[in-house]
């Protein structure tokens, strides 16, 4: 990393605030798509650096624990993100809904900058000597089971909708309701998960992996019962989350 911690979070919200503000003023679709790769790589690369953030900043035998709390930031920003940027939406417009996103966006930054304390950047650090890792044919097999895995439910989250209203029968208006139900459940598997993994850290992967991969299929072959597909949707939100909190 050739910033320091705090320096490149700043550095990310900047960008992140930019393509938030693109798509608040966008008037075609181009400038739109182009606004959400901005926000998506500033988003991903965030994520990154909170991780590291957090390994630092926390001793190892808690590291496992400590990481599911930061993850929970995700998971509660989807949760509470959902309703609140439909209502938002739906009462004064697509555009408002970016533009309270950029209030949020400066107000997070201006806690982070408060506080979160001042890490010199990690020693080393250079693009020669951070791509060593790929050498190392443990990486990619958590990188590879970490896209396969994740690739694999968000695929099925993206159906959700058309799923659960053309072919289980749900009302258009109980999808958003599973879908907050869904985000919910993630933070009950993140925050289990992260008490589990500081000791048991390959036990709670293989359990992750085989749930998730057991209730995907269920979903898959059970989707027209509606008893069947909300156990099915729920399970897998718990599950899946299990391996972010376990791998760090």
């Amino acid at each position: 990393m050739r910033f320091a911690p705090r320096t490149a979070l700043m550095v990310l919200f900047a960008v992140f605030l930019a393509g938030n503000v693109l798509a608040a003023t966008a008037t075609g679709y181009g400038a739109m798509m182009a606004a959400r790769i901005v926000t998506g790589m500033a988003s991903q690369a965030f994520f990154g650096v909170r991780i590291s953030l957090c390994a630092r900043l926390t001793r190892p035998e808690v590291r496992g624990r400590a990481t599911a709390v930061v993850m929970n930031g995700l998971m509660l920003g989807t949760l509470l993100g959902l309703p609140v940027s439909t209502l938002v939406r739906e009462c004064f417009g697509r555009r408002a809904a970016f533009w309270v996103i950029t209030l949020i966006t400066v107000v997070a930054a201006v806690a982070t900058l408060f506080g979160v304390p001042r890490l010199a950047r990690a020693e080393g650090g250079g693009f020669r000597e951070e791509a060593r890792v790929f050498r190392d044919p443990r990486m990619w097999l958590v990188l590879s089971t970490s896209a396969l895995i994740i690739g694999a439910t968000f695929s099925a989250f993206s159906y959700f909708n058309p799923i659960l209203t053309d072919v289980t029968g749900f009302s258009t208006g109980t999808v958003p309701l599973l879908l907050i139900a869904y985000d919910a459940a993630t933070v009950v598997g993140n925050t289990v998960a992260g008490r589990l993994a500081d000791r048991h850290t390959v036990p709670v992967l293989a359990v992750g992996l085989v749930l998730n991969t057991a209730f995907l299929t269920g979903f898959a072959l059970l989707a027209g019962l509606p008893a069947a597909t909300v156990v099915c949707v729920l399970s897998p939100s718990a599950s899946s989350w299990v391996r972010p909190s376990a791998r760090w």
